[in-house]
């Protein structure tokens, strides 16, 4: 067998603050059956780059290309004194102790917002921000995406290739395989330009292009895309035994047709093999040692874990359960020994927890086991309103390090919520809310505005219920939920038929000449609007 090393990238844009899950899971796969694997998290790099002292300066000698003459001046205004601050601004960001000094916080935000100013100037069309970048070039068309890839100008992400695929790697004549995680739309354009620069300078290397976004877009594509220019084949939903099982036959010079969830070009014709739900009982443990934790913008490290996949639920709004399989959970034993290796391995206390939803079950499981072992750790995660979250239950989760938990209100309506297919009663919110902030949990809210047949009477109503007053706009609640956030509902989205099943509507075209155009059939997690709430 040819055993040459495999890469993993995770491509700007992600989390600023933490590491994304899926590349640290697939290179404890490949380690535990003994492939060499190294993983790249490009997208903290570009970022952590970008927004320092000399990425700036680079920007300036690269100019400013903004044609908005607003942007432009404005960049202008700020980049003297931003170059000279933007270091130690993330410095305040990354210390634990510079938390409680609200007005040092302050000020490193500010900075920071104007390196993102600075950046935004530098390439037309370009809005630059931690959570979604905005190019010219828009990640719904393929055309653009096949034009955006050799454009320099516009396109920050071929500017800054070397951050991108860094020559260390590239230039390493033991590189056969790489793997690219996409879990969002921000993250295609930059996928495909590192594709096609990997395909241009090492056309001996194998692609393969995975995660959440990937499996939505390639599910559309009835023959083979353009995108087969710079890429081999496409793994569809969970990758911990396609990946190996890919990795070992490209090393071993066999034919990967067949592999459940993988997708491939023969001739002119799409081979699909089905994906298959992995078994969680006996998934490795995430690798993070290859990532540089220090530099995340927070204090940290900051740990992604889960303690299940999927979703039990299908809303009308969300992609989730047509991209993930069904909703399976895995022991909270194993959970928990997963917590404490990461403990022991990296010297963290603080978790997320990144399943798409934490149901009761499950939290008051891994609860129970991090309070049996006496560990003493912070977590956070996502979860739903029910009428089973009782005091007693949140209290369980304070006394196991819950600090915050991410509710999907969307609406405080029980007719939009029905429209929405939520299987949520408006009744059980307040309830809630109350418990979880009683014990000491912040409350942090998705609330969804403009869903298909809302009211403008409705939408306000969730507005004054979010911002802690009486849902009939009469006496505010005893503690307000404050920073009131709201996003558009978007279309090409899951929506009921009229028959009330929900099934996939709007969708693109499906002749194989155009991407997906979304990272949102419905609104995707991090763009959803919210309100955090303290108690």
């Amino acid at each position: 067998m040819n055993q040459r090393f495999t890469l993993l990238i995770n491509p700007p844009l992600w989390n600023a603050y933490a590491p994304h899950l899926a590349v640290p899971l697939l290179a404890g796969t490949l380690r535990d059956q003994g492939f060499a694997v190294h993983s790249y998290d490009a997208s903290v790099e570009v970022l952590d780059w970008l927004l320092s002292a000399d990425g700036l300066r680079a920007l300036a000698e690269h100019g400013t290309r903004a044609r908005d003459r607003h942007v432009a001046a404005r960049a202008r205004l700020v980049h003297d004194h931003t170059v000279r601050d933007v270091d130690r601004a993330k410095a305040v960001l990354r210390n634990l102790d510079a938390l409680s000094d609200a007005q040092e916080q302050a000020w490193a935000r500010r900075v920071m917002r104007n390196a993102m100013w600075s950046v935004s100037a530098a390439f037309d069309g370009l809005r630059f921000d931690l959570v979604a970048n905005d190019l010219y070039y828009s990640a719904n068309s393929t055309q653009a995406v096949l034009d955006s890839v050799n454009d320099s100008e516009r396109n920050i992400y071929r500017w800054a290739l070397d951050r991108l695929v860094p020559a260390r790697y590239l230039d390493d004549p033991e590189l056969g395989i790489v793997g690219i995680s996409m879990s969002a739309d921000t993250q295609l354009i930059a996928t495909m330009t590192a594709a096609a620069e990997i395909r241009r300078r090492r056309p001996d290397v194998r692609i393969v292009v995975g995660g959440n976004y990937a499996t939505r877009m390639v599910e559309e594509w009835s023959a083979p895309h353009p995108f087969f220019e710079w890429v081999d084949a496409f793994v569809m939903s969970e990758g911990e035994e396609a990946l190996p099982e890919l990795v070992r036959r490209w090393n071993c010079g066999e034919s990967i047709l067949g592999i459940p969830g993988v997708v491939a070009a023969v001739d002119d014709s799409l081979v699909r093999t089905p994906a298959r739900p992995v078994k969680l009982d006996g998934v490795s443990a995430p690798y993070f040692a290859d990532l540089p934790l220090e530099r995340y913008f927070a204090p940290g490290p900051i740990l992604p874990v889960y303690a299940s996949r999927s979703c039990a639920w299908k809303c009308a709004f969300c992609s989730i359960p047509f991209a993930s399989g069904s909703f399976r959970s895995r022991p909270a034993a194993q959970t928990v020994d997963h917590l404490e290796h990461l403990m022991a391995e990296y010297g963290t206390r603080t978790f997320m927890f990144v399943d798409e939803i934490l149901t009761l079950h499950v939290m008051r499981e891994v609860a129970q086991e991090i309070v049996d072992r006496g560990l003493d750790l912070f977590w956070y995660g996502e979860t739903r309103f029910a009428g089973g979250f009782s005091r007693k239950l949140a209290d369980l989760l304070y006394q196991s390090g819950c600090r915050r938990l991410n509710f999907g209100l969307e609406s405080y309506n029980q007719r939009v919520l029905d429209l929405m297919v939520k299987g949520t009663k408006v009744e059980h919110v307040e309830r809630t809310l109350q418990n979880v902030m009683a014990a000491g949990i912040a409350p942090h809210l998705f609330v969804i505005h403009g869903f298909p047949g809302e009211k403008q009477e409705e939408a306000e109503r969730t507005h004054r219920v979010c911002r802690g007053e009486d849902p009939r706009g009469t006496d505010p609640v005893q503690q307000p939920l404050r920073n009131l956030g709201w996003v558009p509902f978007h279309s090409g989205s899951p929506l009921p038929d009229r028959t009330g099943s929900t099934g996939l509507r709007n969708r693109a075209d499906r002749s194989g000449t155009r991407a997906r155009p979304v990272s949102r059939p419905g609104v995707h997690r991090q763009r959803r609007a919210h309100i955090e709430g303290r108690g």
